[in-house]
């Protein structure tokens, strides 16, 4: 599509003052200056939504198109596939959601791979690439995102996956972790000192109490 080459304009023009933020950089590499105008925040943490767009290589023999999406202007991904790659409406997109949720996140022959891109700041800053729980891509189609991902990034940022389920845990358990970096669930958690649920800030009295009982 013509106008999907518009969407991945050059970073300082992400957001502009006449057409407010644009839906996406698209099929360019994902800077940090990038990254920070079009994340959100989850859990006090920033984070990314990635679309990988794979293409018919026996009709179009070209790279898969990576797509970041602007969290400011899309809340959930398939709000964005919708208007933005199929050119259908949300209400078209909702009419038949079950069997597009099945083509993105259960489908062997999927056109698209969705993914959660999330900056980690702790000890050390890395990516890690993580899908919602319900995706069931194989070994072959997990590391062919994990590697358009990739090569679209800061190269001076290391990336991991992150095993959504115990499916993409057995995926990842029978590969080198040379060949696919990864970080599981539990040792994110061990190395944050608190998991906020969501950061933010309020004024007033603070009440503390000791026990339970007392706060009754």
């Amino acid at each position: 599509m013509s106008s999907m080459e518009s969407v991945g304009a050059p970073h300082e023009a992400l957001h502009t003052a006449e057409a407010g933020p644009v839906p996406a950089l698209v099929a360019q590499r994902l800077t940090m200056e990038a990254f920070s105008q079009l994340s959100g925040f989850l859990a006090g943490q920033r984070f990314v939504k990635v679309v990988v767009e794979r293409l018919d290589e026996a009709l179009q023999p070209i790279p898969p198109r990576i797509h970041f999406l602007n969290n400011a202007r899309y809340e959930f991904h398939v709000n964005y596939i919708a208007e933005q790659i199929l050119g259908i409406t949300l209400a078209e997109l909702e009419a038949d959601l079950d069997r597009y949720n099945r083509e993105f996140y259960l489908s062997s022959e999927r056109r698209f791979c969705l993914g959660i891109l999330a900056l980690q700041e702790r000890n050390e800053r890395f990516f890690t690439l993580e899908t919602v729980e319900i995706d069931n891509m194989g070994e072959a189609t997990l590391r062919a995102f994990f590697t358009t991902v990739g090569d679209h990034l800061d190269p001076t940022l290391p990336l991991l996956f992150k095993p959504g389920n115990h499916q993409q845990e057995t995926i990842v358990a029978a590969i080198p972790r040379e060949e696919l970096p990864r970080v599981l669930l539990h040792e994110l958690l061990a190395s944050a000192s608190f998991v906020p649920l969501n950061g933010g800030e309020a004024q007033g009295r603070l009440r503390v109490f000791r026990t339970e009982a007392d706060y009754r």
